[in-house]
């Protein structure tokens, strides 16, 4: 055991799992006497505190990177990327489990999902074929149609279109028994390491299209499933995800299949953080940068495409839950950047890595001229005529003054005095030929000799040249990459700084007060350059940006996760403790304690059985009907307000809808039939103007949170109480008890009264998400039988009659629809205050019934039978100290 707060090295989750063993011992031991049952109801709270990962979701369009930034986090390849196209087709988890192999759990969608799925597409195949369209014509419109095909054709690759417009979903189901028999289940797929588990999971996850020899083998196959596939839930023993991270990647595109875009929903309304990722080369430009910046600050702003995300911005905006990651920063023309960014050229450091560059480069033309000077391949050919010459001349050397034996003709012919003066004449000829032959060869040697030299040395230059020219060539391609990275991450922090202040401006904007302490985290990364550097890219490519793997932002975004996992663990943990303290404290008042012989009636003292809990339930009571009062006085006239704008929108949302969304026929026509839920979401564009208008307003009104001042009210009236109790007691009671009583009651009082306000706040802006929602659900019920007529609509011209009678309905009846959605969020508000009030009684009787326990120690003989429980309860109290300021000192070090 630790003897000092420094040398515990326990995490949040292990300090919790030995907090939680110590308080089932103590259980144990406590229903065994007479007034151990008073404290068991906090026992069995303290059991059921858990410490649990944070869940980060990964959110971004498709080909910023998510899958490969939770490659590079983990340190391996655990999911299959895609640099061209979009590759994760269904929600990814990714948690930490202790075994060294890979596993995952692969989820399918239902029969009864996939059904209505192939039916929507059937019924549109069915009104094309009745308005005589071609399915050329279909494709081309780039319609969900398109998309869908692509789906259902993945599953069964025999099937067309022109098919599928003449069969029903039963004998569609009847192509592929193998993936019927899939639906619904779930599927487990385990691999040693990250390469080959990479390789399996993507039959189930990847949906870009496939080569030709691919869908060859799949029709063979029986086709893919990654279409039906729910989700994945992937282990594996990454060291981030043991600090207590949970990976999400969402799928970057709409999904054409609604259950699947249901899940990703519910994943990110779960998510405790969201990494925001964006293409850092988009991010650079200042609209692009606004645009962001505006989808983060929830449903305040005016619009937002990121219909998933508002969700958690709406719940967690508060509570700094987003990170922005720009990604594919290796991704740079440095001409473009130096352009963009001002003063960057003027840089300095640049400058010194420039004029090194352009030094290396100077080099190497400069050996190149030396080289060419050096003149090999003149020397080379010199040597070639010069040896030619030499065999020459010897060769003639060889033949000068041999003897031709005369013919026989001349023999007869010729005197033998002429034959003996020609030869005496032919000697001194082949003489002095043959010292002319010498002496030319004697030359040609010389000169062979010379220049040989002069080609041997010409060598050498050239080779220490070249070598120069090979050396200064890698110091020319280390200093592009050091230009290249200093150019990186230069840009990196512009784009940070950027995004940054866009934060701070729309802040602004919706704050009276501004968030100051509110500061946007921004990170930039090149997973793929991390890839390489640590030898885990599959084409063994060199890196072109980054020497260091510090550089390429990787190590700052895992310290990041785990210092998120550590503070919200840390978190969680000091509640643990904090309430583990107020148990142990109270078991060691009771120990303490030393009886008066007899037990005393307190009843009266206090005013009567529950009194406190009855005090408490008329502040909550109080504090709830202020926060009604203050939202009707509030929010009424600008909900009224609000119902007249939305509806002047409303009249022309309908052309608007189909116009910016890019909506043709089939898909305005399937949105009908799905009551205005298809890829877009009619509702909530017609919603959104409402919503907007009332941003302000509820904001402020639910800003003035009429149920924080219960954390120094409660408090106040225990104090109030025991100091009632104080003058009140009867002279045989031990004032000294009754005082260190009253400062633990006080301290105790003060540390759940802080969580019940906590709930409170919690629960308001939980509730408020969900009246938000509910707006949208409203719009919608309100428009069913218009969607339904709509819907039903066909023929010739029947586009143009659906379109009409929307907008035609929203014209005239635009104003009921608002009007109710408009009494839904007055009524939904008030609704929810009711039910935080009710969850808060329950936090406030537990508080009371903890302060009267408590008192009741004072009053009552609190003897034992049990020898060991005050050692244990010494122990722990101590080790509960330790534990207390281990986590505070890692806070403040944090």
């Amino acid at each position: 055991m630790a003897s000092n707060s420094s040398d515990v090295t326990a995490s949040a989750e292990e300090i919790c799992r030995l907090g939680v063993d110590a308080v089932k011992g103590i259980e144990r031991r406590l229903k065994n006497l007479p007034w151990g049952s008073g404290l068991l109801s906090q026992v069995s709270r303290l059991k059921a505190e858990t410490v649990s990962d944070i869940v980060i979701g990964l959110f971004g369009s498709t080909g910023t990177g998510k899958s490969s930034l939770v490659n590079a986090v983990v340190e391996t390849k655990l999911v299959p990327t895609s640099g061209m196209a979009a590759c994760t087709a269904t929600v990814v988890q990714v948690s930490y489990h202790a075994d060294l192999n890979v596993e995952a759990e692969v989820s399918f969608i239902s029969e009864r999902d996939w059904r209505d799925e192939i039916e929507t597409v059937v019924h549109a195949l069915s009104e094309a074929a009745t308005d005589k369209v071609q399915l050329s014509q279909i494709r081309e419109s780039r319609s969900w149609l398109k998309c869908s095909e692509f789906q259902i054709s993945a599953a069964y690759p025999s099937l067309t279109l022109q098919n599928a417009a003449n069969m029903s979903v039963t004998e569609i189901f009847s192509l592929n028994p193998r993936l019927r028999a899939v639906l619904g289940c779930t599927k487990t797929v385990t691999a040693e390491d990250g390469v080959p588990f990479s390789q399996t999971i993507g039959n189930y996850i990847t949906s870009y299209s496939p080569g030709r020899a691919q869908r060859q083998s799949t029709r063979r196959d029986g086709g893919s499933i990654w279409s039906i596939v729910q989700k994945v839930k992937i282990w594996c023993n990454a060291p981030v995800l043991r600090a207590g991270v949970t990976l999400v990647d969402l799928p970057g595109v709409s999904d054409n299949n609604d259950v699947r875009n249901s899940i990703a929903k519910d994943y990110i309304s779960q998510c405790d953080h969201v990494f925001i990722m964006t293409d850092i080369s988009r991010a650079v430009d200042d609209l692009v940068a606004a645009r962001l910046v505006n989808n983060m600050i929830s449903s305040q702003l005016e619009s937002t495409d990121h219909k998933l995300l508002r969700v958690v911005l709406e719940n967690k905006f508060a509570a700094r839950a987003i990170t922005v990651i720009a990604t594919k920063s290796d991704s740079i023309d440095p001409s473009e950047i130096l352009t963009q960014i001002p003063d960057l050229a003027d840089n300095q450091n640049l400058r010194v890595i420039e004029e090194r560059l352009e030094s290396y480069e100077k080099e190497v033309e400069t050996q190149k001229k030396v080289v060419d000077c050096s003149d090999v391949p003149g020397h080379e050919e010199d040597l070639k005529r010069l040896d030619a010459d030499i065999h020459s001349l010897e060769e003639k050397l060889k033949t000068v003054g041999q003897k031709r034996p005369p013919s026989p003709t001349a023999l007869t012919e010729t005197p033998l005095k002429k034959i003996r003066v020609a030869n005496s004449a032919t000697s001194d000829e082949i003489i002095a030929k043959r010292s002319k032959i010498q002496a030319s060869l004697i030359d040609k040697q010389t000169q062979y000799s010379e220049h040989s030299k002069w080609l041997l040395e010409a060598k050498n230059c050239s080779r220490d040249c070249l070598r120069r020219i090979d050396k200064s060539k890698e110091l020319i391609c280390a200093a592009q990459m050091e230009k290249k990275a200093f150019i990186s991450m230069h840009r990196s922090q512009w784009v940070i700084d950027k995004l940054q202040n866009q934060f701070a401006l729309k802040l602004e904007l919706i704050s009276e007060d501004g968030a100051e302490d509110l500061n946007l985290h921004v990170f930039s990364c090149s997973a793929r350059e991390h890839h390489r550097l640590m030898n885990q890219d599959a084409s063994q490519e060199a890196p072109e940006c980054f020497r260091f793997v510090a550089d390429t932002g990787i190590p700052k975004i895992q310290a990041w996760c785990r210092t998120l996992a550590t503070r919200s663990r840390d978190e969680k943990a000091e509640r643990f403790i904090q309430r583990l303290e107020i148990l142990v404290d109270t078991i060691q008042q009771c120990l303490d304690h030393k009886p008066n012989g007899n037990s005393l009636d307190m009843t009266g003292v206090l005013g009567g059985t529950g009194r406190l809990e009855k005090i408490f339930d008329e502040m909550i009571t109080a504090a709830v009907r202020k926060q009604k009062h203050a939202i009707k006085e509030g929010l009424s006239s600008a909900v009224d307000r609000a119902a007249v704008a939305a509806h002047n929108v409303s009249k022309g949302m309908t052309e608007r809808f189909v116009r910016d969304n890019t909506i043709y026929w089939m898909t305005f026509r399937a949105t009908l039939r799905r009551n205005g839920l298809f890829h877009h979401d009619f509702n909530e564009a017609l919603s959104n103007p409402f919503l907007t208008k009332i941003a302000k307003p509820w904001a402020l009104t639910l800003k003035d949170d009429k149920f924080a001042c219960l954390e120094h009210d409660l408090v106040d009236a225990v104090d109030e109480l025991l100091t009632k109790v104080a003058l009140s007691a009867p002279a045989t009671l031990n004032k000294l008890s009754l005082h260190s009583c009253r400062l633990r009651a006080l301290k105790h009082a003060g540390v759940i009264a802080t969580d019940i306000a906590r709930e409170a706040h919690a629960a308001l802006i939980k509730w408020q998400t969900s009246v938000a929602g509910g707006v949208v659900d409203t719009v919608q019920n309100e428009l069913l039988p218009t969607y339904t007529f709509a819907a039903g609509l066909s023929g010739k011209g029947s586009y143009k009659a659906q379109r009409k009678h929307m907008t035609s309905f929203l014209r005239d009846k635009g104003s009921d629809v608002f009007g109710h959605a408009g009494k839904s969020v007055m009524k939904n508000l008030v609704k929810s205050v009711d039910i935080v009030g009710h969850d808060l009684r329950k936090s406030a009787r537990q508080l009371a019934q903890n302060v009267e326990f408590e008192l009741a120690i004072v009053w009552n003989d609190t003897r034992m039978e049990d020898d060991r429980l005050p050692e244990i309860v010494n122990s722990l109290q101590h080790q509960v100290q330790l534990w207390s300021q281990a986590l505070k000192n890692r806070r403040i070090a944090g």
